[in-house]
Parts: structure tokens; sequence; C-alpha cells
């Protein structure tokens, strides 16, 4: 089985500190609509939730894939050259000098205009909400979305989250499960869900908090943590979960109070939009 990676190689790092320190302004300009996250030896920028851009950092000139439905007429080929096709994706080949230029406001407000124009989930709506309501915390930090590999195989967590606790720079694992009130998961299978994300890091503990503790370095060295102070963090016990519900307040409080009956030992919180 493979480990978990969430992050760059080491000789990697400062190229993406150097080459891509633009984005982390340019993150704080969104306001949380505009989100990166590290992968192996690549990223993900992520809007309202949908992956914007693939951007793989291991050689130079960058290799940045975007979807094809997104990118025709954003991306100005003149410029930056006519695209391969891999897929349903158009690749790019960026040098670092064209960086700031191929990711502008610009070209990211013609890429959201894009996103907008299609179907995608309200879950990933809400999701990206979270994250941004959540983002100048530094006692409760989203370190990672839409979470697979090594021991979880392809089981997806929605939001892995680091809380603090009282003892300076440790903090502890919760497993975020974000549904919407007319989710007929909330009917019970959202429990199994999120208690066997929870059982799976307990038991390949060692694995998950290696890994995330080394993002924590790198998103912090990148400059997109700015609401917590340390530079390097500690991991600890318990990993807890949560389920999060947004939206249909009826439909979710009724589905949550069928929840709490039958698993009292789960941690839920309803959000809705009263006025």
């Amino acid at each position: 089985m493979k480990m978990i990676i969430r992050s760059v190689d080491d000789e990697v790092l400062e190229r993406v500190v150097h080459d891509f320190g633009f984005l982390s302004d340019r993150i704080d300009k969104e306001n949380g609509e505009l989100d990166l996250r590290l992968r192996n030896n690549y990223f993900n920028l992520y809007y309202k939730g949908n992956s914007l851009a693939k951007v793989r950092v291991k050689t130079t000139p960058y290799p940045i894939e975007i979807n094809k439905a997104f990118a025709m007429g954003a991306i100005d080929c003149s410029r930056f050259g006519q695209p391969k096709m891999s897929g349903d994706y158009c690749v790019y080949e960026v040098l670092p000098a064209d960086l700031p230029a191929f990711l502008s406001k610009t070209v990211i407000t013609r890429l959201y205009s894009k996103i907008k124009a299609c179907d995608f989930s309200e879950e990933l709506v809400f999701e990206q909400l979270l994250i941004a309501d959540n983002r100048d915390r530094s006692d409760f930090v989203i370190i990672d979305r839409q979470v697979q590999g090594g021991a979880l195989g392809r089981d997806r967590i929605d939001l892995l989250a680091l809380r603090k606790t009282d003892a300076g720079s440790r903090f502890q694992f919760v497993v975020v499960e974000v549904k919407m009130g007319n989710n007929p998961e909330l009917s019970g299978a959202v429990a199994d869900q999120i208690q066997g994300y929870v059982k799976t890091i307990t038991e390949n503990f060692d694995e998950f908090k290696s890994c995330y503790e080394r993002t924590y370095f790198q998103m912090k060295a990148i400059g997109l943590l700015k609401a917590v102070t340390f530079d390097s963090i500690q991991i600890e016990t318990p990993v807890k979960g949560v389920i999060v519900v947004g939206g249909y307040p009826g439909l979710a409080r009724k589905a949550e109070s069928c929840l709490r009956r039958e698993h009292p030992d789960l941690s839920i919180r309803s959000i809705d939009y009263k006025i």
C-alpha cells in the first residue's frame, strides 16, 4: 500500500515558494473563493470547490492542466501557445516568468465565469463556504480537502481539519463530512462513513501524522496559513469527526434528529440561512 502524500519534494518547495509566491496574495484578495491544496508534487487551484487548474511543479516549464470546458476562450493561446490535449484537459507548458500573467486576475476571472456556467454540486459550494469562513482561525485549520490515498484507498474525506489543543503547537485531526439537508445519505450512511474514516486514520495514525505535519509546514512556507503563528506543528491523538449539515433546514433537522437518536456519539452541526 502506498503512503498518502499531500506535499512536494524538499528540493521542489523552494521553487514553489519563489515561482508561485504571487498566488498567496491573490488567494488572500479573493476572500476565500480561490483555494490552493498541495498534492504529490503538484497542487490544485480550486474555485468554489471545482478544480480550476492542476499545476505540476516537478519540472519546468510547468505543465498546467485546465479542463477544456473552462480553458477555451479564457487562455490567450497567441501568448501562451496551443495546449496539448490530455483527455478533457488542456495542458499548457508555462515558463516561470510567465506564471503571473498566465494566472493573472484577468485570466482567473475568465475561468471563474466558465466554471459558473457549468452545473456543479451544492455540497462543493457549501464546502468552499466552510473553508472561506474558517480561513482566519488559528485554533481550527482546514488542512486538506477531497482527501484520498494511502490507507484510505479510493475513499474520500470531504475536509480534513486540525483543531488546536491547549498545549502550544499541538493539534488533533478532525474529519469533516459535508452534507446538504436533502442528501439521502443523512439517513444513516454518513454515520458509517465518518466513523470509518476516523477509524482508518486512528489505525494508521503515524502515516497521517507524518503526512500532514509536512503538509502544514509546506503550506505555511508558501504563505497560505497566515492566521497560525507556528512554523511547524505536532499532531496527536485522538482523531475526531463531525458532520456539518447545510441548507434545507426542515429536512436537515429531521435527518439530524434521526442520526442523533441512532448515533448519540456523533458530533453534528447544522447551519441554516435564517435572517
